[in-house]
């Protein structure tokens, strides 16, 4: 399959005996109960997986989860990929336990789109099944952020299953391109089955997601972080060359033979993002439980405790570890006792250990260490609970201070954001690292890179890059990989009001400041000080220019002239593009500067800039 057509993935959720395994094989006339304890007992037990084809090609896999709160963990291994939900009601029953606790599922594994699918429609009166459908749509809504759609239908007679099929084309054809597998971007698969082939060697399967994959493609297997080869690719029972995001694939994968697969495990491509990691930092989505009293639900969050070891679902797979409370129960740290397959954003699921409850659910938004500092920083950014970052490079810079200009940064030209060689740095933090270096050297007889990080929260490489670029302002000199405080630069002493005055004066260009038309209190009296500095130029009081300004305009004037020469009004006009207000005031400063003497009614060129 070659990903010419679009391909999606729905599933099934619900309480137990709901229907969900019939309702599949109406869709598609595969009955994915497969183990004999399945068969013998009429109970899903383990995934079930089954397929169609849509009336325009499209390939719709389908993932069936067990209903039994026993296997919640399966169910949550089976929905971590879907496109859209089935969210299964039985109409002669009603919401239930199960109900409630797969839609909470759906929801904090952020699953796009859900239907409300009443079965068993031929069991009950159609204005009780009528009914059961209303009631589960609000309790649905209450519980994400959907707006489902829903139908009424029986798997025994076949009623409405068709067009249930054209309601779940209806609503896949509504998600993005990315979600219907039409990305480029590199792919990746959480794995839900591991078995050998005779003379294939290992086998897993799983539903792929970001984007594509090629046979002879090179792959990351985490949490054991080894390298593989995709030797072959199957697709709904098809043999192929490459296989887009969206499909039900099997991936015959050549790697160590030593090497132990089994559930959860990630299979990514080079760029997905997908890092092993035994500490984490989550946002955690504590959602108001709507109908909790009657049917005996508390709110998550009376369920969490500092220090608690909970369960974490992730992807397909579940990992013990201990909860540490960061900011008012929406943020948390996480410490497992083996390492999990994470990437930035992904939504994991937090269940109770040893048992079957559910607590809440999360999203990753950093890796490793979370040092008291940075605890501190993330609990700051996030404390109106809104997202702070768009991306794990900028979320990153905005902790730190700094990151490689190499990270998938959004915005890195904003205005707080200022790019050294290979970095990017958070404008404020810059100035402080800045001003503690220069202090730094001021107090002892020149340091090396090494000994500059001492105290200071930079790597050697961007520590390093700030340092040269002091060196090139003349905050600093250097010699022999020695950094020594040279000739100050003033600009690292100027107070913010100060420096936000040079900077609004810089920006100004050519219009320069006028200190009587500006409503600042002390903007006088700092632009003279600024002049003082060197890094303003006054024209008698009343027009400032930023020195910058000054000597580019002077220059531009001066420009092919040789000493001696002389120049008009008119000429300098010309080249500057200022007017008789500007210019006159321009070169009677040159003039006391000594670039120029006056002649009458022209300006003889004394020397250049």
């Amino acid at each position: 399959m070659d990903g010419g057509n679009n391909v999606y993935i729905i599933g099934t959720a619900g309480h137990v005996d709901h229907g969900k395994t019939k309702l599949i094989e109406a869709l598609t006339g595969i009955n994915t109960d497969v183990l004999p304890e399945e068969k013998q007992r009429g109970l899903t037990i383990d995934l079930g997986f089954a397929h169609f084809t849509g009336k325009n090609g499209e390939i719709i896999g389908v993932v069936d989860v067990p209903g039994h709160e026993r296997f919640i963990r399966n169910m949550v291994a089976g929905a971590w990929s879907l496109d859209c939900a089935l969210l299964v009601v039985a109409a002669n029953e009603g919401w239930m336990r199960q109900s409630h606790d797969h839609a909470l599922v759906l929801s904090y594994l952020k699953i796009p789109r859900v239907i409300v699918v009443v079965t068993k429609a031929d069991l009950a009166p159609r204005e009780e099944a009528e009914q059961t459908r209303a009631d589960a749509v609000t309790r649905c809504e209450s519980l994400g952020s959907w707006k489902p759609q829903s139908i009424v239908v029986s798997a025994g007679t076949d009623a409405n299953v068709e067009a249930l099929k054209r309601l779940i084309m209806q609503v896949l054809s509504e998600q993005t391109s990315s979600a219907q597998g039409t990305t480029v971007s590199p792919g990746f698969l959480f794995v839900d089955r591991v078995f050998s082939v005779k003379g294939m060697g290992n086998v897993v399967t799983g539903s792929l997601r970001g984007g594509s994959l090629s046979r002879d493609q090179k792959v990351q297997v985490l949490p054991q972080d080894i390298e593989a080869r995709v030797r072959g690719i199957q697709a709904y029972f098809k043999d192929t060359e490459s296989v887009a995001a969206g499909s039900r694939v099997a991936l015959n994968l050549r790697l160590d033979p030593s090497t132990k697969l089994s559930r959860g495990c990630c299979v990514a491509a080079a760029g997905t993002g997908f890092i092993a990691v035994t500490e984490f930092v989550a946002k955690l989505s504590l959602l108001r439980l709507h109908h909790a009293q009657e049917e005996g639900h508390e709110n998550g969050s009376s369920r969490i405790r500092n220090g608690m070891e909970v369960e974490i679902a992730a992807g397909t797979g579940h990992y013990r570890a201990r909860i540490f409370i960061l900011l008012n129960r929406s943020l948390a740290r996480f410490v497992a006792v083996e390492p999990i397959p994470l990437r930035w954003d992904q939504p994991v699921l937090l269940i109770q250990q040893g048992g079957s409850g559910i607590i809440c659910g999360g999203t990753v938004i950093w890796f490793d260490h979370a040092n008291r500092e940075v605890r501190h920083r993330l609990s700051d950014l996030y404390r109106d609970g809104a997202a702070v970052a768009d991306s794990r490079g900028e979320l990153e810079l905005l902790v730190r201070g700094y990151a490689p200009k190499s990270a998938d940064i959004g915005k890195p030209g904003d205005n707080h954001f200022i790019a050294i060689d290979a970095w990017i740095f958070v404008e404020d933090r810059l100035k402080t690292w800045e001003r503690t270096i220069v202090k730094r050297l001021e107090a002892i007889n020149g340091a090396n890179v090494h000994q500059l990080q001492n105290g200071i929260d930079l790597e050697l490489e961007p520590l390093r890059a700030v340092c040269l670029s002091l060196v090139k302002k003349g905050a600093i000199s250097e010699k022999k990989s020695l950094f020594f405080a040279g000739t100050s630069n003033p600009e690292l002493k100027l107070s913010p009001f100060t420096a936000k005055l040079l900077k609004d004066l810089r920006a100004s260009n050519t219009l320069g400041l006028e200190p009587s038309k500006m409503k600042i209190a002390g903007a006088r009296k700092e632009l003279r000080n600024l002049t003082k500095m060197g890094l303003a130029v006054s024209f008698e009081g009343a027009l400032f220019y930023s020195a910058e300004t000054y000597r580019l305009l002077a220059k531009k004037i001066l420009d092919g002239l040789r000493t001696g020469s002389t120049f008009t009004i008119a000429y300098a006009k010309d080249k500057t593009s200022l007017s008789r207000k500007y210019i006159i005031p321009l070169l009677n400063k040159m003039e006391t500067d000594g670039y120029v003497r006056r002649r009458e009614d022209v300006r003889e060129v004394m020397k250049q800039v």
